[in-house]
């Protein structure tokens, strides 16, 4: 074994075949393999080696796995999360954009007393923030829902990718023996 050091990096070398590493790596490596195999490993000894190289080739991707699981499902509740404040935009754009209409309209009328247009511009301009505030209360259900359905299958996911990988922890375990 060599040793290769700098600024940058601080990393091992093997001089037989050049692979590299770094010993803080290596440790968190044997302490996940510890942890989940309850393997102690002797790097001195060519099998606790071989052990070792298995458990990267095989197990290696699926510890990935778990951690883009946690990525993806983390995306969906965010993208479901910002429609949050669109929806919620919508229903009062509506309301007033209804309550212009409204009160456009109403000055339109030339032979109705002036108090009756003022009141009827009035209940009809509350009449259409009100239904503006019933948008934005559906929109803010429909949100919540999609948020909500937007976590449970961020947690399935997650909850598969643990159970594949626990499954080729003990697919692993049963093939390889330190002993």
């Amino acid at each position: 074994m060599g040793a290769v050091t700098g600024e940058d990096r601080n990393v091992n070398a093997c001089l037989d075949c050049g692979t590299t590493w770094r010993a803080a790596d290596l440790y968190k490596t044997l302490e996940i393999i510890k942890h989940l195999t309850q393997e102690t490993l002797d790097l001195s000894l060519a099998r606790d080696r071989l052990y070792l190289n298995d458990f990267m080739v095989e197990i290696g991707p699926y510890l990935d796995s778990i951690s883009k699981a946690e990525e993806e499902g983390n995306k969906m509740i965010k993208e479901a999360e910002s429609k949050k404040g669109q929806a919620a935009a919508s229903g009062f754009g509506t309301g007033c954009l209804m309550s212009i209409f409204a009160a456009c309209g109403g000055g339109l009328t030339i032979t109705v007393p002036m108090s009756l247009i003022v009141f009827t511009g009035i209940f009809i301009s509350l009449l259409c923030f009100l239904i503006g505030a019933s948008i934005d209360a559906a929109n803010s259900k429909v949100t919540q829902e999609e948020i909500q359905g937007a976590i449970k299958k961020a947690e399935k996911i997650k909850q598969e990718a643990d159970i594949d990988f626990n499954y080729r922890i003990k697919d692993f375990i049963a093939r390889h023996s330190i002993n």
